[in-house]
């Protein structure tokens, strides 16, 4: 079905229905943008990436129900938002690309940014701030990046999720600042040296 979107993205009338994928992220709308890379780039690494994102959000979407209490779920739901994150930033085509590839690809990072944000922040009013060590997870997690990443719609959210967390000692002090930082406009950090 999205070789089919691809290739008749001029044409809307040509693809019936929408998948998970786009009901979840809300990217009816952005059919041409989530189609350029492919159409234009063609390159099999690109492709496989962009499969992968899409496969991962599907399976990701298909989901009703997150099971706060269950530790290896929470794990593993955290390692995929992490990944996710860090994917589309990590390319290189998201920095060397044309004008137009970078928009496409910020643009779908701006929807997954949304996506994790409001995942995390639906995780930490239902269970507490989650580390790495209190869950036992074995695979990277880190809900500090997602909530840096998160967009500014959420930072009042976000700055009450926090402070009540560090209050209660469930966030350390350095997850705070670094994301109480990103809240205040990543102002440069001030350190201070105890003789």
């Amino acid at each position: 079905m999205v070789t089919m979107y691809i290739a008749n993205r001029r044409d809307s009338s040509k693809f019936n229905g929408c998948s998970p994928l786009q009901l979840h992220l809300g990217l009816i709308g952005l059919k041409p943008a989530i189609a350029y890379l492919p159409y234009t780039y063609r390159n099999t690494f690109m492709k496989k990436t962009l499969l992968t994102i899409i496969i991962t959000f599907s399976i990701f979407s298909c989901k009703k129900e997150i099971n706060y209490d269950d530790d290896s779920e929470l794990c593993k739901l955290l390692s995929e938002m992490f990944e996710n994150d860090q994917r589309i930033r990590k390319m290189e085509l998201l920095y060397n690309g044309t004008e137009k590839e970078k928009d496409s690809l910020w643009e779908i990072q701006s929807q997954i940014d949304i996506k994790n944000t409001e995942l995390l922040i639906e995780i930490t009013e239902k269970r507490g701030w989650v580390s790495k060590s209190e869950l036992g997870c074995e695979r990277q997690i880190a809900p500090v990046v997602i909530f840096r990443h998160s967009p500014e719609k959420y930072f009042t959210t976000i700055k009450k999720l926090i402070d009540k967390e560090r209050e209660a000692r469930r966030m350390n002090s350095g997850d705070h600042m670094f994301i109480d930082n990103h809240l205040k406009g990543r102002p440069d950090f001030e350190f201070q040296t105890v003789d």
